[in-house]
């Protein structure tokens, strides 16, 4: 059945979201009924991760009823120090949290428990519990460093930061596990794992560069570069299905689509957004669509399922509305051919007059957050 779009449905929140998240489900089957995630504040006295419900009619949207969206409901809230730069899920129960102080937190969601801090419980039947810290992790020599991103795998959270390091912890260990305290000259602005042994990393000098953690040295394995200008590279996103495809975002609006396999430029160049992309998701069911956000209040629906396998010879920069068309590849997004009417499109919803920082995507639907403090579900965002 094609489902009906949904207007979006927001909350205002009186803090400026920096980072949303989906808390995964067992099954990922997308199934939204009830579904918690969390958000990250920026730019406050008072930054806080909190923990909220939002619950949709299943039966209304099978249905394809007009009713609106509930609104969401406060599950519990964890006082942060320091601006939320990142928020990952280490698993259901562990979400791990970067700050802008050069800390990085991992946090317990679960039923209150007796004797935890009392700021951190608000009635309502949750409460995080801070179950590890890494306390200044990525401060400078003489003042605080920001820690811009983390990623999980397993136990293990690699960190990347303003020092321009690397550290690889777990969640067992009061100490990184291994640091690789020259990893760059500059910021490291993303970080992520490829595969349980290695990692790759972005910096504001447009490179990616790749890490083997079973090597006894601390050189990257590889440096993939975007282009000749140095232009930041913001956000990574890797392929649900094949792990050496990458998709970055940059501070000039471009998508850039990497095959780690040989390349060490990007294969597919989008024109995407008008100022900084902030977030980029592949849906992890269905990878030919992609969705972004932007710095100029943009989100945006990539469709590539449209895609034929012929050839041409047609240029691969395109706008809202346009197409873009892949050749004779597996991944849609691996030629650099582009056609029109091929990959469309599509504004979720519309433009904000301030930065979206943050999307995330779950099954059939999308949260959204950004700096004009409020945070929006998008139901049926595939249909």
């Amino acid at each position: 059945m094609t489902l009906k779009k949904r207007t979006p449905r927001g909350r205002f929140v009186y803090q400026k979201i920096n980072k949303i998240r989906w808390r995964p489900t067992l099954s990922q089957s997308g199934r939204i009924a009830g579904s918690l995630f969390v958000t990250g504040s920026w730019d406050d006295d008072n930054n806080a991760v909190k923990l909220w419900s939002w619950d949709v009619n299943e039966d209304d949207v099978r249905n394809n009823s007009e009713k609106e969206l509930a609104e969401p409901e406060l599950k519990g809230t964890y006082r942060h120090d320091g601006d939320v730069n990142e928020l990952q899920f280490l698993n259901p129960d562990v979400v791990v949290c970067a700050s802008s102080d050069g800390s990085v937190s991992a946090l317990r969601i679960s039923r209150e428990l007796v004797g935890a801090p009392t700021e951190n419980q608000d009635g309502t039947g949750w409460c995080f519990q801070e179950i590890g810290k890494w306390d200044k992790l990525h401060s400078l020599k003489s003042q605080n460093g920001s820690c811009n991103g983390v990623a999980c795998n397993s136990e293990n959270i690699a960190s990347v930061g303003e020092d321009g390091k690397m550290h690889l912890s777990n969640l067992k260990r009061k100490e990184p596990i291994r640091s690789y305290d020259k990893a760059d000259s500059c910021s490291l602005n993303s970080v992520l794992f490829i595969k349980n042994d290695e990692i790759a990393a972005a910096n504001m000098r447009g490179q990616l560069k790749i890490w083997d953690v079973r090597s006894n040295t601390n050189t990257p394995t590889s440096t993939c570069i975007l282009s000749n200008d140095q232009v930041s590279i913001g956000c990574v996103a890797k392929h649900p299905t094949q792990q050496h495809i990458l998709c970055s975002g940059s501070e000039d609006g471009i998508l850039a689509f990497w095959d780690l396999r040989s390349q060490v430029h990007p294969i597919t160049l989008l024109k995407a957004h008008e100022q900084s992309v902030s977030e980029i998701h592949f849906h992890q069911q269905q990878p030919d669509h992609l969705f972004s956000c932007s710095q100029n209040g943009d989100v945006w629906q990539w469709n590539g399922s449209n895609i034929s396998n012929k050839s041409t010879n047609a240029t691969n920069f395109g706008t809202p509305n346009q197409s873009m068309y892949t050749g004779d590849t597996a991944c849609p997004w691996l030629n650099s051919e582009a056609v029109k009417n091929r990959v469309e499109t599509q504004s979720l919803m519309a433009r904000q007059p301030l930065p979206v920082n943050t999307i995330d995507v779950l099954g059939n639907s999308i949260l959204v957050g950004g700096d004009n403090e409020a945070m929006y579900l998008v139901p049926n965002v595939l249909y």
